[in-house]
């Protein structure tokens, strides 16, 4: 099974990919342009599934962008008629914070790590 996960931002989208159990980070998208980019990735790779990260607030609720990130994939979901599931990435960004700024392809592969963990777990 081939799974994408994704780091959706206003700016920038992180991607990652997993074909089996290991995650790799892939491409950081701008995200002006990144739906033709993501549907060639879908295509290339024959995903089976994307995984989008949701940042929950301190309390656990949702936020506006994680609002706007289960908006994203819905339209995914339409538009490549893929699965879309998402995972808590409420500190994914905060892992891989260089000091300087955030790697958003290595914030998709730790949401994508996180992920394929949940689902080993079960």
């Amino acid at each position: 099974m081939t799974i994408l996960a994704l780091d959706i931002g206003k700016k920038r989208v992180g991607v990652a990919i997993s074909h089996g159990i290991i995650a790799e980070p892939i491409k950081v998208l701008d995200y002006k342009n990144y739906f033709s980019s993501l549907e060639k990735l879908i295509k290339e790779q024959s995903v089976d599934l994307v995984v989008i990260g949701l940042p929950f607030s301190a309390s656990g609720g949702e936020t506006n962008q994680s609002f706007f990130n289960r908006s994203e994939g819905e339209k995914i979901a339409k538009e490549f008629d893929v699965n879309v599931e998402y995972v808590d990435e409420s500190y994914s960004s905060v892992a891989v914070d260089t000091g300087k700024k955030i790697i958003d392809d290595e914030a998709a592969k730790i949401i994508l790590e996180q992920y394929l963990n949940e689902k080993k777990s079960l």
